[in-house]
């Protein structure tokens, strides 16, 4: 189910964070975006909570979800392709957690000690049962070569159409990422709103940690691959970076910084791409063609 809502939904004052580019600097028309971004995932977290749901993300539509090879190699290659693999690894830590847990209020009584697991003693400061930061990589606009692109594709599909298959570049490398790290950005994340108390709700709030109080033992400011899961995020061509829209278009998405993000060229990886093939054998070929037919296409009819 999709759900569509305007500043009214969600906004207590409405006019007041109303945009007016003639009258609001370019500074005042960044803060209106972030309060409103705040204000929109508290309302939207409190909605969901209400309607029983459980794990959700809240992320741009730029940026996709993935695990990370450099957390353990291959994972990708081993579980991208499968349905629900963000969700069953997730599940998996999870339970793991609880076990540890359990293991660590027993242990307190007996007076015993254990060893954690060593892939859950990694991600254990980054993670908890209700909230979990997912860092990004940033992908540019550095194109691949056909063949590259078009690797293990069906001939059905154009990889231009794509921003997870045509833009293999990273801004920085994974492995050695040095002062440019920062580039990346902070990461995003995943709440457990079913455990959201109103106290989180009116709680300090940022678009990158919507419900502090919640949060409280992860960070946003975390590298790609120290966690399991994590976000490639795309900067895509200069028209979608600066659409006319954005109240950033005069402070930070400008075309200087846009130039400025394009002229790494830190290697390429295809660790995202198996999610195509995962598609196709879950729905089937046809089904595929008919879902992914518009994607990646600018239409004035967005119900398409």
């Amino acid at each position: 189910t999709i759900e569509i809502w305007n500043d009214k939904d969600f906004m207590q004052f409405p006019k007041q964070v109303k945009r007016n580019p003639k009258k609001d600097g370019p500074e005042h028309l960044e803060y209106k975006h972030v309060l409103r971004q705040r204000q929109f995932y508290k309302v939207c977290g409190k909605h969901l909570r209400d309607k029983g749901r459980t794990l959700t993300t809240f992320h741009d539509t730029d940026e996709y979800i993935t695990v990370s090879n450099q957390f353990q190699a291959n994972l990708s290659e081993t579980i991208v392709h499968q349905p629900g693999h963000v969700w069953d690894l997730l599940q998996t830590y999870r339970r793991q957690q609880e076990k540890q847990e359990q293991e660590h209020e027993n242990n307190n009584n007996t007076n015993t000690t254990t060893t954690a697991s060593s892939s859950l003693s990694k991600i254990y400061k980054y993670y908890s049962n209700t909230c979990f930061h997912m860092p990004r990589a940033l992908y540019s606009t550095v194109e691949s070569t056909e063949a590259e692109r078009n690797h293990t594709l069906p001939a059905w599909m154009d990889a231009k159409q794509f921003e997870t298959l045509r833009y293999r570049y990273r801004l920085t490398p994974h492995v050695s990422r040095g002062p440019n790290k920062a580039r990346n950005g902070m990461a995003k994340v995943i709440v457990d709103v079913s455990q959201l108390t109103n106290d989180d709700l009116i709680g300090r709030s940022t678009p990158h940690s919507p419900f502090k109080p919640l949060c409280t033992r992860t960070s946003p400011n975390i590298d790609y691959g120290t966690v399991p899961v994590g976000i490639h995020h795309y900067l895509g061509p200069w028209e979608f970076y600066n659409r006319d829209n954005d109240p950033r278009k005069e402070t930070v998405r400008t075309r200087k910084n846009w130039e400025m993000l394009n002229k790494d060229k830190a290697g390429a990886d295809d660790e995202i791409r198996p999610w195509i093939h995962g598609c196709i054998h879950l729905v089937g070929t046809d089904k595929a063609k008919y879902l992914l037919r518009n994607a990646g296409l600018v239409l004035k009819n967005h119900t398409k």
